[in-house]
This record gives structure tokens, C-alpha cells and sequence, in this order.
């Protein structure tokens, strides 16, 4: 028999894809390099990083990702941008975006819903709350 641990690990790992492309769009390099090895320690291993917004429309138009890791405060174009731009071209829903930010006001939280994202981490970023926001 296997242990409840176990059985809790295994039901997990049934949920969760190893192979998802994940791309990260974050201007600060300490950020950068966290989320990574944060990816990298939950096994993910696609990974694909991006300055800011037009770095990250560039990426999302050359390659098809499952997941959006949007920093919502970045030069040149910021993460509202992005969202605006992926709702314009219908990009919404066939990509999962988690927007990070350090900021806590609600109203941050309220715009990202209003685009329909439904998760959101702030930062600093938990890897715990990081590993819920993939799996849901």
C-alpha cells in the first residue's frame, strides 16, 4: 500500500504537465532569474524569457505558449498593454496568464478579472501560490 503522502504526490503529478512552454515577461533581471529557478525546481523546463510587453508580443507571436507570466509594471509596454493587445487578437483564452505585481491594491486585481484572468500573485512571489496558480 502507499502512503497518504504518496497517494497525495501521485494525484498531483497526474495533473501536472512537465512540457508546458511557459513565457515569462518580467523586466527585472533578479525577477527574471527567481521565476526561473522557481519553474525549474517545480520541473518545468520550456522556459522563455522577455523584457517587457513588446519583447513579449514579439514571443507570442513567433511561438505558441501555454502560459503567460506577466509582470504588470514594465518599460516601454506594460503588462495592460499586453493584456489589451491579446484580447484585441482574441489571445485571451487560449493562453493561461498569471499576472505578477508588487502592488496590492485591489483595483490591480479587479482590472486583471476585467480582462477574464482569474489568477494573480503578487510579488514577492510564494512558490507554493506559484505551483497553484499552474496547476489550476
Amino acid at each position: 500500500t502507499i502512503s497518504e503522502s504518496q497517494y497525495i504526490k501521485k494525484k498531483d503529478s497526474m495533473k501536472f504537465k512537465k512540457d508546458l512552454n511557459i513565457l515569462i515577461a518580467e523586466d527585472i533581471k533578479y525577477n527574471q532569474e527567481l521565476l526561473m529557478s522557481m519553474l525549474q525546481t517545480c520541473g518545468y523546463k520550456s522556459i522563455t524569457i522577455t523584457n517587457d510587453g513588446i519583447e513579449a508580443i514579439q514571443a507570442i507571436q513567433s511561438k505558441q505558449f501555454d502560459v503567460l507570466l506577466l509582470d504588470l509594471r514594465m518599460p516601454r509596454l506594460d503588462g495592460y498593454q499586453v493584456l489589451d493587445y491579446l484580447k484585441k487578437n482574441n489571445m485571451i483564452k487560449s493562453l493561461k496568464i498569471i499576472p505578477l505585481t508588487a502592488s496590492v491594491l485591489e483595483e490591480d486585481q479587479n482590472r486583471c478579472q476585467s480582462y477574464g484572468v482569474n489568477y494573480f500573485l503578487r510579488k514577492p512571489i510564494d512558490i507554493k501560490e506559484l505551483k497553484t496558480a499552474l496547476l489550476s
